[in-house]
């Protein structure tokens, strides 16, 4: 099995701490694709969806950032083998762990 994704979005800080990074609570939407292929049969799966995520970021002294974040995603999925597909909400769940430099 063979697949590819992406993903982009922006983060839109509104708590009101002014630091020079970004920290706290935020809102934003996003945009994502993948592509899922079975070799072996030959089917391919691809995704596309869009959707607006609520979170939370800490950024501690040492230099961790935790990132964690819920949201709605509105996706639409097909599949090539039987020409099926899917549209509809599904949940997005955002747990990121990371280094502030």
């Amino acid at each position: 099995m063979t697949g590819f994704g992406v993903r982009g979005g922006y983060q839109f800080f509104v708590t009101s701490r002014i630091k020079s990074s970004p920290e706290g609570f935020y809102v934003g939407p996003h945009l994502s694709y993948n592509s899922l292929t079975e070799k072996s049969t030959d089917t391919s799966v691809s995704t596309t969806g869009i959707g607006l995520m609520l979170g939370y970021q800490w950024i501690w002294k040492s230099g961790l950032t935790l990132d964690l974040g819920i949201g709605p995603m509105y996706t639409f999925a097909s599949e090539s083998e039987t020409d099926e597909s899917f549209e509809g909400f599904l949940p997005n769940v955002t747990i990121a762990i990371g280094y502030n430099f």
